[in-house]
């Protein structure tokens, strides 16, 4: 969100970040009340999860 926030020259919101962070399921459900499609796997890199 630093990096968004930053990008678009907008100060951050951290009451909206923890929102949004800690609350996963309910984030989930509101994005896609919003209309928000959410795509995964995503196998190519750099979104590719490795595990040792």
């Amino acid at each position: 969100m630093d990096l968004v926030n930053a990008g678009a020259n907008r100060p951050d919101n951290l009451g909206l970040r923890r929102l949004l962070t800690h609350q996963p399921p309910d984030t989930f459900r509101w994005l896609m009340a919003l209309g928000v499609e959410l795509i995964a796997p995503n196998l190519e890199p750099p979104h590719q999860a490795t595990h040792a």
